[in-house]
């Protein structure tokens, strides 16, 4: 409703995949992501990080308070999981396979949290983001307190960019502000 998740306050446990291990982003806190087997994503944070994090393709269990995160500058509304407590239940599963997007759907509520790929052309660049588009809407690409390489693109490049979707909207209702995070540089692909 509004952007913001029907379960903000609630206490949670939720069991998924790892898509974005430890230290990829925001690396002095635990910020991972899982992903359910029926397609849906979310954060889960904590400020102390995990002493032995989990690795992708690791099946977890989180327990936390659902909150959406909104900033001191008002922007935010990423729906995330607290976490009070992370349990690596299985390993040695193969990493989950990215849901393929058109750039248009990236930007949706519904696939926030999601872990997916992308294609299309490169229509802008700046600094620590570029812009795709498919044809369908254009998506932010963002470097999300990492250190990847965004020199390589230019203007008319055609990409195929992989990574979880994030939101950082400055308003509300939260309906904006989303952006593709990639997580390694292999993520991003220059395909003409």
């Amino acid at each position: 409703e509004n952007g913001l998740c029907l379960r903000t306050g609630e206490t949670v446990k939720t069991v998924g995949f790892i898509t974005v291990p430890q230290g990829v982003f925001q690396p002095n806190y635990m910020s991972i992501y899982i992903q359910e087997a029926d397609g849906a994503g979310i954060n889960v944070f904590a400020y102390d990080p995990q002493q032995q994090g989990a690795l992708e393709g690791d099946l977890v269990s989180a327990t936390g308070q659902v909150v959406d995160y909104i900033s001191s500058t008002g922007a935010g509304a990423t729906s995330e999981v607290v976490a009070s407590s992370v349990t690596v239940l299985a390993r040695g599963f193969d990493p989950v396979e990215p849901t393929v997007l058109s750039t248009g759907e990236v930007g949706d509520e519904t696939n926030e949290g999601l872990f997916v790929r992308t294609s299309g052309v490169v229509v802008s660049v700046e600094g620590f983001a570029i812009y795709v588009d498919d044809g369908s809407g254009s998506i932010q690409i963002y470097q999300n307190f990492n250190d990847l390489d965004f020199s390589q693109f230019a203007v008319g490049d055609y990409v195929e960019m992989t990574g979880v979707i994030l939101q950082y909207d400055q308003t509300a209702p939260y309906f904006s502000g989303y952006e593709l995070s990639p997580r390694y540089d292999t993520d991003m692909l220059i395909l003409e």
